[in-house]
């Protein structure tokens, strides 16, 4: 169990890693015909990579309480499926990080990509339904589905019309209170492997060495 909860939450700061990388700091893609020459690839990886990544820490503190993950990359059903007094506590680290966040930060916005047959009619409409300090269990109701739209929606365009958000602020500020908190349960409970017998000791987190 515990070599499963080391490669989930290895393969998840790899996962986080990429998205901040390609991350863009200000992104909005409102037609199709700006589909060229946009940061679209940027917006679509970042949210991807970072959606993801915390799909995998939700499911590596699950697994931590021996519960067994659902197949799912729903966040806010994940969420709710971890025991509720550690739930109430990522909020609060969440809620105070993120106001020290945006005090301290201002490269990160809320981003998105719209697409319409009648472009003009999406100019029109409003931009952002959450607020840019949404709790956490907001944040993640309305980040729900964002590894599935950003992977598939956005470039498939099956519909005449959609409209997603990406929080990048908030959302990588609950990505990474998130993996300290699965970090610091695996690390108390002596459960990271010794890095001598791992076949690729190159890949120890370097926070752990």
């Amino acid at each position: 169990m515990k070599y499963s909860i080391w490669s989930a939450l290895e393969s998840a700061d790899g996962f986080r890693k990429t998205g901040l990388l390609v991350a863009p700091r200000s992104a909005h893609a409102k037609s199709k015909s700006s589909l060229d020459g946009s940061p679209l690839g940027e917006l679509a990886v970042g949210a991807v990579n970072l959606s993801f990544a915390l799909e995998l820490y939700l499911k590596a503190l699950l697994l931590h309480f021996s519960i067994k993950p659902i197949a799912t990359h729903k966040l806010h059903k994940l969420y709710l499926e971890i025991p509720e007094d550690l739930r109430k506590h990522m909020s609060i680290v969440y809620a105070k990080a993120l106001e020290v966040r945006i005090e301290n930060e201002s490269e990160f916005t809320i981003s998105g990509f719209f697409h319409s047959s009648d472009p003009e009619h999406m100019e029109k409409k409003s931009s952002w339904a959450d607020p840019s300090n949404p709790p956490l269990d907001t944040l993640l109701k309305a980040h729900e589905d964002a590894f599935y739209h950003w992977r598939y929606g956005v470039f498939e365009l099956k519909t005449l019309e959609l409209g997603y958000q990406f929080n990048f602020r908030a959302f990588a500020t609950c990505v990474d209170v998130a993996r300290d908190i699965a970090w610091s349960i695996l690390k108390a409970k002596n459960g990271i492997p010794d890095r001598e017998k791992r076949p690729n000791p190159s890949h120890w987190p370097k926070a752990f060495e």
